[in-house]
């Protein structure tokens, strides 16, 4: 069993740290416990300050986003697994109406499709936040517990699907 309880933050970029706040109040409740400003943090001669602010998203977890003049979280933008260090990250729903709950929101806000991914022991639904940043909610179906995780149990559909998909070509290889 691990020594953590959870991730203490994520931190992310934001073009608009206000319009971000205000997302994650209306969809999920999340309050903002600290909003910082930063006078002398100038990046690239430009004289704005930065500013930054932990946003409660749920147990011990803060997301950390950060809007600083002259750095464009956008130009992150891109595929799965093309979005640079961190790809995206879920936050977990306590209950299924909970994530349903938050499905419904985001399917209103228009963030998500509100599709959702059954990976046999947990349902997944992603959305995109105001700064573009794709990321998941996730419900555990047997509770968060995971030392009573029945392995066995687990499903990958992204998987199951490119097999689908795929059509077996012929490997040819030549001698030089």
């Amino acid at each position: 069993m691990s020594i953590l309880i959870g991730v203490n933050h994520i931190a992310t970029l934001s073009r608009n740290l206000d319009d971000l706040i205000d997302f994650y109040d209306r969809i999920f409740d999340a309050k903002v416990i600290v909003d910082i400003e930063i006078p002398d943090m100038v990046l690239k001669s430009d004289p704005t300050p930065g500013r930054h602010a932990f946003i409660s998203i749920g147990g011990p977890s803060i997301l950390h986003a950060w809007q600083i003049d002259g750095v464009d979280p956008a130009r992150f933008d891109g595929e799965i697994f093309d979005r640079g260090r961190v790809d995206h990250f879920s936050l977990q729903a306590g209950t299924y109406a909970d994530f349903e709950k938050l499905r419904q929101r985001l399917m209103k806000e228009g963030a998500s499709n509100g599709g959702v991914t059954d990976f046999g022991v947990m349902l997944s639904f992603s959305f995109m936040d105001p700064d573009g940043l794709w990321t998941e909610v996730s419900w555990w179906k047997d509770g968060p517990d995971l030392t009573t995780l029945d392995a066995g149990l687990v499903r990958d559909p992204i998987a199951e699907r490119n097999a689908r998909s795929n059509v077996a070509e012929p490997v040819t290889s030549s001698a030089v």
